[in-house]
């Protein structure tokens, strides 16, 4: 099975694509389209940005899908917990937990794939 397409691997596009996802994500937070506040838009531009940026690198895609899968299951475990707010910094709701563990488990998974099939 091929892991490549346009010279690219599968890590390295679903990287670009959550990238440019998670930063439009952040952006529509500060233009005030989606409820979020100004930390939680932050992290979203920081890490979109980052996954953006990784797109580039063959080796480093499926890690740092992975360790954004994991950053990811932490944040949605903790606003599962916490509820409103995680760790009282960043404002979250129900949907942001639910959206954060499926990016968890999308991103585990695209970069696990990658790593276990060296």
């Amino acid at each position: 099975m091929t892991t490549q397409l346009a010279g690219r691997t599968i890590a390295q596009l679903f990287c670009l694509a959550l990238g440019v996802g998670v930063v439009t994500s952040g952006l529509l937070g500060v233009t005030l389209v989606l409820e979020t506040d100004g930390w939680h838009d932050a992290v979203h531009l920081v890490t979109g940005v980052a996954l953006a940026g990784v797109a580039l690198s063959r080796r480093g895609a499926p890690r740092a899908l992975v360790a954004f899968g994991a950053f990811y299951a932490a944040v949605a475990l903790t606003g599962f917990v916490d509820g409103r707010e995680m760790l009282g910094l960043i404002a979250i709701n129900p949907v942001d937990n639910v959206l954060h563990a499926g990016l968890a488990v999308a991103a585990l998974a695209a970069g696990a794939l990658r790593i276990g099939g060296r």
